[in-house]
């Protein structure tokens, strides 16, 4: 396997998903022989002060300012063809460099386009009499002004079209900015086409595009985006600047509305990639309902391909024109308008939930209920219900999430059939299926669920994640019950559907979810690897939700391997970007560090840790939960060889294994109760009634035997 070096400049200018990229890339390529080599500005750590920071490989390296020695020694290498360089341009030169090798490289080529020196093809020369009239700019931005103040009027204005797109830009592109439009673009919320004229110049326009790279302004790119098209770049980012300051304003706005419209009649089926950037173009051009529409756009696109903080930018940019009255409509595009503040509000919302940012995203769907109500759209509001609920699901909100649905599964039968309503109400029955499993209730989770998946048969893809979904909730009430091969069957044709789908985010929930059903049957190494693949794909698409839930169950997994160490690291990380989020559901994770420090003989921080897991699964009215925290409780005790104080009473081991046993016994959670017999065993054989110990250690391995758990039957002897 050969080296590779990865040479990224001007990363300062990279937006938010590439910087993540890049700490995607140094992180999974740590023991691969690869270098990232990264060049930015200070800027960046403006940004992201400690930007890579903390990992055994990474150096950081501050550039400091050439010396006046190396400065002296870099004009040398630039005029070396020159025969005789007089003192006193090289002192020039250095002079008002201050280090800065780049202002040296365009003072110089600045004295060229003066004549100061004379290029040839063989020999450089100075022309010394021109020296004395030099004035030298003070700053950089100064020399590129200078050098620009040089150019014929055709270069100067083809450069400043060029600016205006961006600092790649297209040779089409620029042709286009100096004619008309002719074919129609109609906006979103009126009539009123554009009409523009054909374009014109396209040998006068190659011909100066190839002076300006002469002068190396810009660079010529060996590929272009665009079929039939030249594709280019300013030399620097700053020399694009430039240029753009010196566009008049007044020929601002068209030029940038031409380049919109270049650029979504030219993009084809890769518009989406471009939709950002035709956005930016509409909103330059003081055209609020095209820049409304395109960052809409942007959005989606954005959403589909897994670039979150990306997505959110630009629903907020989208629904921000919408909703400050810069889009004018007609009385009939008021619905339309309401149909786009409807979607987009949902695709915001779904970004901000997956980021965790729960919050956000219930007052996200808060507006699009608003706007489903004024379309008068009870299929809609039954959606933002939902999406409601499926919040305060994550968060781990039972009661709330309950209600929620209630209300969609309300508003989705008075609708009174059609598609959408049967989807929606599925979706509610099925949501109440998940929230009936988690409170302990599993034959009414999978009588709910089947009553969804009777209504979404013929409903299409959307029916298809609905059915996914309630095919999910079957197979995690069944492996509440412990039959484990039945759950296995249910969500492995869960995740046949979402792969089928091509959905990352709901393929990594299934696998997690499968690996919930290995931990609980006990084979810890499955569990650990479908976590593994699940964490992966969350990081991979910045599901940042799905990383808290991911990473807490690795911890779980790693406890079950005895790997008490990392799975303390993993679940304090977790707890810690749950916290930050809002997240209520924390119970479980309590509890997984519990057993983690109990690993690490820890006692005193494992009792505080089932503690505060009792506490929160009664916040949430979680009985598994709760089940689970009173068995680390009695650990606690038994390890401890005394008793434990809980909600100021005294408990001895054994009635906390009581109140465990009683809990799963109430709820079916029949492997789960055969793990709280084991444990209770243990202790009364150690330290307590040994005969006692006996009869509870053949009643777990009975439940083991019955449940086909064979590890956890090996783990079980007699």
């Amino acid at each position: 396997e050969l080296p590779t070096v990865l040479y990224l400049d001007d990363i300062h200018w990279a937006d938010d998903g590439s910087l993540d990229f890049i700490d995607y890339l140094a992180l999974h390529c740590v023991h691969d022989p690869v270098m990232l080599l990264c060049l930015a500005r200070p800027a960046l750590l403006e940004r992201r002060p400690a930007w890579g920071e903390g990992r055994e490989r990474h150096t950081r390296l501050t550039l400091q300012p050439l010396s006046k020695k190396e400065s002296r020694q870099l004009v040398e290498e630039i005029l070396r063809r020159a025969h005789g360089v007089p003192a006193e341009l090289r002192e020039l030169v250095v002079g008002g460099a201050e280090g800065n090798p780049f202002y040296v490289e365009e003072l110089i080529k600045m004295l060229i386009d003066q004549r100061v020196i004379v290029t040839s093809a063989d020999v450089w020369s100075v022309d010394v009499t021109r020296l004395g009239e030099v004035q030298v700019p003070p700053t950089l931005t100064g020399v590129l002004q200078a050098r620009l103040d040089r150019l014929t009027p055709e270069e100067k204005t083809v450069l400043q079209r060029a600016s205006v797109i961006g600092r790649v830009f297209w040779d089409d592109a620029v042709e286009h900015l100096g004619a008309g439009v002719t074919a129609p673009v109609r906006r979103v919320t009126t009539r009123e086409p554009f009409t523009l004229h054909p374009p014109a110049g396209e040998a006068e326009v190659a011909r100066v595009l190839e002076s300006l790279r002469g002068k190396e302004l810009i660079y010529r790119r060996e590929a272009a985006a665009f079929a039939g098209t030249r594709e280019y770049t300013f030399k620097h980012a700053l020399l694009r600047d430039v240029t753009y300051e010196s566009v008049l304003k007044r020929e601002r706005r068209d030029y940038h509305r031409r380049g919109a419209e270049w650029l979504a009649r030219h993009s084809g089926g890769r518009v989406g990639e471009y939709a950002g950037l035709i956005a930016e173009h509409f909103e330059r051009a003081q055209v609020p309902a095209d820049a409304a529409e395109w960052y809409g756009r942007a959005g989606r696109q954005a959403r589909e391909t897994y670039a979150p903080e990306t997505a959110i930018r630009y629903y907020r940019k989208a629904l921000g024109f919408l909703n400050s009255g810069g889009v004018v409509a007609e009385p009939e595009d008021e619905l339309a308008l309401n149909a786009l503040r409807m979607e987009w509000y949902e695709g915001l919302g779904e970004v901000l939930r997956v980021q965790a940012r729960y919050s956000e995203a219930v007052e996200a769907y808060r507006q699009m209920r608003a706007a489903a109500e004024a379309l008068q759209s009870s299929p809609a509001q039954a959606r933002a219900w939902n999406e409601i609920a499926l919040v305060e699901s994550t968060q781990g909100d039972n009661r709330a999430c309950f209600e929620s649905t209630q209300r969609a599964e309300m508003l989705a039968r008075a609708a009174g059939g059609g598609p959408g309503a049967g989807v929606e109400l599925g979706r509610a029955l099925n949501l109440q299926s998940q929230v009936c499993s988690r409170l302990g209730d599993p034959r009414a989770a999978m009588m709910l669920a089947d009553r969804a998946l009777s209504l979404v048969d013929g409903l299409g893809d959307e029916g298809r994640r609905v059915r996914a979904e309630c095919l999910k909730s079957l197979g995690m009430a069944y492996h509440t019950l412990g039959q484990f091969e039945q759950a296995e069957e249910f969500k492995s044709l869960s995740l046949g559907i979402y792969r089928e789908l091509a959905d990352r985010r709901y393929v990594g929930n299934l696998l997690n979810s499968l690996g919930e059903t290995a931990r609980l049957r006990g084979d810890y190494g499955a569990a650990f690897a479908r976590y593994s693949e699940a964490l992966q794909i969350a990081r991979e698409i910045g599901n940042r939700n799905g990383e808290i839930l991911y990473l807490s169950n690795l911890g779980a997994a790693r406890v079950g391997l005895g790997e008490y160490e990392e799975a303390e690291a993993d679940l304090r990380q977790t707890i810690e970007l749950a916290t930050a989020a809002g997240y209520v559901g924390l119970s479980e994770n309590y509890r997984f560090l519990a057993e983690a420090l109990l690993g690490r003989g820890r006692l005193a921080e494992a009792g505080e840790a089932a503690l505060r897991a009792l506490e929160l699964g009664r916040e949430i009215e979680n009985h598994e939960h709760l089940a689970e925290a009173w068995r680390v409780l009695g650990l606690v005790a038994s390890d401890s060889e005394s008793a434990i104080e809980v909600d100021g009473e005294t408990r001895d081991p054994a009635s906390c294994f009581a109140q465990s046993l009683a809990i799963f016994s109430r709820i079916q959670m029949e492997a789960e109760r055969a793990r709280t017999l084991r444990d209770w065993a243990r202790h009364e054989l150690s330290s307590g009634d040994p005969e006692r110990g006996r009869q509870l250690l053949a009643e777990a391995r009975d439940s083991f035997q019955r449940l086909n758990m064979q590890l956890e039957l090996e783990r079980t002897p007699l």
